[in-house]
Order: structure tokens, then sequence, then C-alpha cells
């Protein structure tokens, strides 16, 4: 539980829930936005201070921390305590029988220095990723002088690399703001807690700079101590980014591994033949181990920490970034690190139902985009731009469940100069109060539609976002878009729960589900790969769909080759996938219903789905909605009519009827006003709820409404950049119309 109550920090009204960033020189401007925006905090930032003149004003007083790299002293002088991970080296093609290895070739030799205080014999592996065989250690060595490793008796043309350990030199977060806001001071590293000499010194660090630190009402931890996977090409630019548990390998760490667990912990299981474990991977039982050791070590280490600072009279915030790895917000143990404040990083709807769900008792802040960093603000539109696109996707989902507190990170120089800025913020601050007064932080009016999203991850992957195929082929940088159905689900008034395979194996389903989405791409975590393959589950669901549930597949659903089907749920979906082992299959004919319900309100050239999907129809008698052509050589088929030759076409959206359930595919659902509606239209149509449509219910798809029967309030709010208008239907039937401007949003009384 937290020590503080949520409701004592920051009051909805004309002034409060915003912590405004701050620095030294800039005390007068400090003191104008403060009052400008309402705040009822400020905070530093990675590489500025507050100056004695803002300490004496008595605000409330945020103190950035990372402990990690706190002492640059302590990790120079202990090299040994750096975080360390393992990286594979490159490919290379054997073309001789001695074969050389340059282990950082690619990387960027500012960040990794290559581990030679334990025996690489010891914990390297030397791979033949031709045959997947470990090459023996005796036929291979690691100069230190070259940084390279000889393989001798390499097989011709067989591929090799090596699983090597490195310390990182260079902590990510500190190297991405020398890049990114031209730091000239020196790089630091960070040390690794699990270490014991570090352990102890960084709990004497912490009790120094909390006696020196009287101003702080509030330790923002930025984050614990492991980062996210961030790795760097010989340019430093990223080549690898990912929330995964491979920044935070330590010797003491593997050895407490095999001492729990009872076996060895390999190089490979962390490599993962290259693929670091990627969260578009499902993981394996030795990653899952390694997982729950080093969460387990996260926790009792940081509920220490925070047991420190509750002493000293402040209040702990865990910012949910940078060096979160260990830390689960949706584990049963997360209560036990006693945090007050939960900060998030947020440019969508989906981060705000991220921190907004978690189960707990602690305040709730977002740290809004754009950050006040240099590379931003090209100039002031610049930054209105991408805020005004953040905030109604932010401004949706808060309107389902919102935050407590809202504020910005950077340095406020940055954003001073550019003054239509500043309004700008001004107003969207006075916007958010007053979403916390009418809302009165009470639950919305929701429809009876209990929606399950069923994953490898469950609950532990509370409203997490997993990356597509789809995603990559439309992003311009390593960082994909995250529009997924699941920004669609964000703002939709329904109630939303995760759960794992297991979760169905070991309890079936909840009683109170009305609708199951499964959805991603084969194989991976999001849709469940081989986890399809196990009769208790499919057989489970087929039961619970047939005797009247819902099931919604987006994408690949279901989907694991076996048996003479991709979509194992074929059956209850009504279409299966073509992966080339049934081409000689005669396709079933289907009926077209392109005003169905779920469409009413689908224009026909709305974009379902960006790349085409081979799927078919496995049953007859399924509705297709929306098909999709694709281009045929008609010179290699046989057609009688060359100049009229038969389209060929995919299923894009199709329903199906499944004992008394229902049953909807979908070939992809990326966010837009449109496909949000869609989804909704779905989960009403599979829970059998239709009628209940038009209830608190917008007739303009790119506008909201919110109803909040606690408080006596409604909103109506504009997702678009153009005027809009809309009727309103309240639930008891009654109509009202609204004209409205630009992304504005407008409260009204419910009676």
């Amino acid at each position: 539980m937290c020590v503080q109550n949520k409701a004592k920090f920051g009051k909805a009204a004309n002034k409060g829930a915003i912590t405004l960033p701050s620095e030294v020189g800039k005390e007068k401007e400090t003191i104008k936005l403060f009052d400008l925006w309402g705040a009822d905090a400020i905070r530093d930032s990675d590489g500025t201070q507050l100056s004695p003149e803002i300490l004496k004003k008595g605000y409330p007083v945020y103190s950035t921390l990372c402990l990690v790299r706190l002492d640059e002293q302590w990790a120079k002088t202990h090299p040994e305590e750096l975080i360390q991970k393992y990286l594979m080296s490159e490919q290379i093609v054997a073309t001789t029988k001695d074969l050389e290895i340059d282990l950082l070739a690619k990387y960027f030799r500012k960040k990794y220095q290559v581990d030679t205080i334990h025996n690489p014999k010891a914990w390297w592996e030397v791979i033949n990723r031709t045959t997947a065989e470990v090459v023996p250690v005796s036929d291979w060595d690691y100069n230190d002088n070259t940084g390279k490793v000889t393989i001798r008796n390499a097989r011709s043309f067989n591929i090799y690399t090596v699983n090597f350990l490195v310390f990182q030199t260079w902590d990510t977060t500190s190297m991405y703001n020398h890049i990114a806001n031209k730091w000239d001071a020196e790089p630091k590293g960070s040390v690794d807690p699990f270490k014991k000499a570090t352990r102890e010194h960084l709990l004497q660090l912490l009790d120094t700079w909390l006696e020196t630190h009287p101003a702080t009402n509030v330790v923002r931890l930025t984050s614990l101590y492991y980062h996210f996977a961030l790795d760097s090409n010989e340019k430093g630019n990223p080549t690898f980014v990912d929330g995964v548990y491979t920044d935070c390998i330590s010797i003491d760490a593997m050895l407490a591994f095999e001492k729990r667990y009872g076996y060895k912990l390999r190089s490979e299981d962390l490599v993962d033949q290259g693929y670091y474990n990627s969260t578009s991977r499902i993981s394996s039982r030795a990653y899952l181990d390694w997982k729950t050791l080093m969460h387990e070590f996260v926790v009792e280490y940081t509920s220490e920490i925070v047991r420190r600072i509750h002493k000293a009279g402040k209040k702990a915030a865990l910012y949910l970034g940078d060096h979160i790895i260990g830390a689960e917000p949706y584990s049963d143990d997360f209560k036990d690190m006693r945090m007050d404040i939960l900060i998030q990083a947020c440019h969508n709807g989906l981060w705000v139902r991220q921190v907004s769900d978690i189960p707990s008792d602690c305040v709730t802040e977002l740290r809004l985009y754009p950050y006040f960093f240099q590379n931003i603000f090209i100039n002031g539109e610049n930054a209105i731009s991408i805020s005004i696109q953040n905030w109604v996707k932010i401004r949706r989902a808060m309107l389902r469940k919102t935050v407590d507190r809202i504020g910005y990170g950077g340095y406020l120089s940055v954003a001073l100069p550019h003054q239509n800025f500043i309004d700008h913020i001004t107003g969207l601050c006075n916007e958010f109060r007053e979403l916390l007064d009418k809302s009165g932080k009470t639950k919305p009016y929701a429809y009876p539609v209990k929606v399950m999203i069923l994953n490898s991850e469950g609950r532990a992957g509370t409203w997490k976002h997993s990356s597509t195929i789809i995603e990559k082929s439309l992003s311009v940088d390593t960082e994909v878009m995250q529009d997924s159905y699941l920004e669609c689900l964000a703002g939709l008034p329904v109630e939303v729960i995760f759960r794992n395979f297991t979760d169905i194996e070991k309890s079936g389903v909840e009683e109170d589900v009305t609708v199951i989405i499964n959805a991603g791409d084969a194989y991976g975590p999001s849709s469940g790969g081989e986890n399809w393959t196990n009769k208790k589950v499919v057989s489970t669901i087929r039961e619970w769909v047939y005797r009247g549930g819902g099931f919604i597949g987006i994408k690949e659903p279901s989907a694991c080759e076996h048996q003479g089907r991709f979509f194992q749920l074929a059956d209850v979906l009504g279409v299966d996938k073509e992966t080339g082992n049934s081409i000689r299959r005669t396709v079933l004919l289907s009926k077209s219903n392109p005003d169905h319900f779920i469409a009413e309100e689908l224009s026909a050239d709305a974009e379902l789905s960006p790349l085409y999907s081979p799927v078919f129809p496995h049953t007859e008698g399924i509705e297709v909605i929306r098909r999709k052509e694709f281009s045929v050589d008609i010179n290699s088929i046989n057609c009688f009519d060359k100049k009229n030759p038969p389209k060929a076409t995919g299923i894009v959206m199709s329903t199906n009827q499944y004992g008394k359930g229902r049953a909807v595919y979908i070939a992809d659902l990326p966010y837009s006003y449109q496909n949000g509606r869609v989804l909704l239209r779905a989960l009403l149509w599979t829970s059998n709820k239709e009628k209940e449509l038009e209830n608190w219910f917008s007739t303009n798809p790119k506008v909201d409404c919110a109803a909040f029967p606690q408080t006596g309030w409604f909103a109506v709010a504009n997702l678009d950049s153009e005027t809009q208008t809309t009727t309103i239907y309240k639930e008891n039937g009654e109509t009202i119309g609204f004209d409205l401007a630009p992304h504005e949003i407008k409260w009204n009384a419910m009676a």
C-alpha cells in the first residue's frame, strides 16, 4: 500500500495537479509559469538543478535520483561493478579453417567494453549457427589485444558467432542525453546492485543524498537499476530497442540463478540466437526463470530504498521508464515496494491505460510529450503539433480511466522562447483539471461488455503493446508506431482484462467475460503460437463460444500450423489463412454482407488491413463484411475471358455464428476514428448487445462521448483537427446536438 493517499496530492481545481520542470537561471520564468499553468510542484531533470531562490518559494519539489549512476568515481574505481550484458558478434561465414571474429565490429565501442575479468571460456559460447552446435572451448581463443576470437577447425561455409560478455561503460540514458541535448559532460556508467559491494555502497549514497536534500518532498527514482535494452551500432545509432531482461547480467546473478533453479543459465538463453528474447517472441522456460529471479531482487532491494526515503519524511516516486527492468507493475508483489507515486511517459491512450489501470493506491502521473529537448523544438509549431496529436489520444483514454496528475520533462530553457507553445500548454493544463473536476475520477458509463485479451503474458502484460510485422514495415525508425487495436480499445466504454493461456487451462473463462480478443502475428506472444495446440485451451474456448460467448480474432488469431489448420479456431472464426499447404483445396462460397451492424459507420475506402492477407472461408455460412482485391497475372491462369478476368480477393472482415456464440475476424485494425467505432460495434455484436449502442453514443465517429453518473456530467470531445457536428444519444433515448471546434471538449450536465 502507498503511504500517501492520492486524494491528498494535487487537487483538481483552477490550480494543481501539474508538475513543472525548472532549472538554475530561469527563476523568474519558473515563477511566472508556475502561476500561468497552475502548477503545484516543480522538478529538476537529468543535468539540471533547482536554485536556492526557487527552493525558498516553498513549492513541493520532485528531485530526480538515479542511484546506479550517482557516483561516477565509484564506477571508475570499480569497473567490475558496472552493468553487464551478453552481445552476439556478427555472423561470419567460414571460408578457411581458421576464422577470426572481431567481437565489437558493428557495435558502438564507446558504450561497450569486452569483459576479460571473468574467464571467457567459462562464460562465453562460440556457436556454429548453421548446425546450432556449440564449438568446444579447445577450438577457440580470445586475444584481448586485438579484441578478436580465433576459431580453429571451422567447417567450410558454415556461419559462426560468439556470445560474449561486455561491461556497459556508457549508460544508455546518459548517452541519449549527450546526443539529443548536445551534452558535453563526461559520459556516465551504471553500476549493478546485485553485486554486494555496490548494493551496500548505493544504500550509503542514498542516506547521504537524503540528508543533503532537505527541500526535496518527492524522490523521483528514474528509474531503478537495469535499463531496457538499447543496442547501438558503430555510429551510436539504435539497432535494437526493447523492454527485455538482457541488460541486467552479472556473474553473481548467474551463479544465484544456478543455486536457485538447479541448472546453469547459458549465454544462449539470453542471446537467444540474436533475438535477445524480444517481446515479439514467446519466452523460453530459462528466460522466464531469469526474469523471476531479477524481478524478485528488484522488489526486495527497492523496498529497502523506499523504506529509507519514507524514514526521511519524503515520498517515493517511480518513473516507469529508463532503468525500469525488474519492476512489474501488474505483479502481485509490486505493492511491496511501497511506492507513493507512479509516473509514466506518455504519447497515446495505450500508455495512459498502462499506468491508470495499475491495481494500486498510488498517485498516477503522466509525463507528457514533447519533452523539452532541443531535437524536438525545431520551432514552436512543431512542438504544438506533436502535443495535439498525442493529447487527443491521451484525453480519449483518460475519459475511460484518468490519472491524477500530468507534467513535463526536459529543460525549461528550451521551451521558453516559444510563446505559442507556452499558451497551448496553458490551455491543456486547464482542460486536464476540468476533466478531473467534472469526472471526479469516478467510473464513466460503460456498456455491459467485459473484454478478455488473451495472449502469452496475461496480467503481467496488461496494456503492453506488442509490435507487429506490419507496423515495422510502416515505421521509419526502430520504434514502431504502437497504434494498434489496443489504442482503439483504450478509449472505448467497456471493461478490459488481460489473461494468458495458463489462466484458461487452469480456471477456464471468467464468468462475467462476454468477449475474448486474440490478436497479433503468428507464433508471437500476442497471438500465442504453440499454446494453441493445447487441447484443454482450445476445447475450453470452443465450448465457451458455442454456449454463447463472443470471440474476435485480429491479424493471425489462434495461429499455429497443426493438423491441417493454421488458425486453430478456424471453426469458430469461420476463416483460415492460406500458408501454401492447402492451395489445392476448393474455396467455399461465402455470403457478402457489407451493410452488417459492425460496418454501418465504415466508409468503403476505410483501411483495415495495410497489407494483403490471404484469408479464405473455412466454414459455409460466414458473412464477409469486407474483401480486399489483389492483382493477378491473367496470363498465368486458365481464364476464358482475358478482358474480364475474375477478381482475386482475400477476406478482411467477416462474421460467423458458432452455436449460440458469435465470432468476428479482422485482418488488422490500426488506430483511426473509424476503426475505433468498428471495434466497439464488433464488441457489442459478439456480446449480443447491439441494442445497447445508443446509450451515451455519438453519431459522429470523430467525436467521443463519456458520461459520469456519479458526478452528473458528460463530456463530448472532438478528436479531429476540423470542426465537427454530432448528435448525442443519452441513456434515456433523449438526443442533443453539438458543434465542436477542432479538438474541443465540452462538458454538460446529464440531467
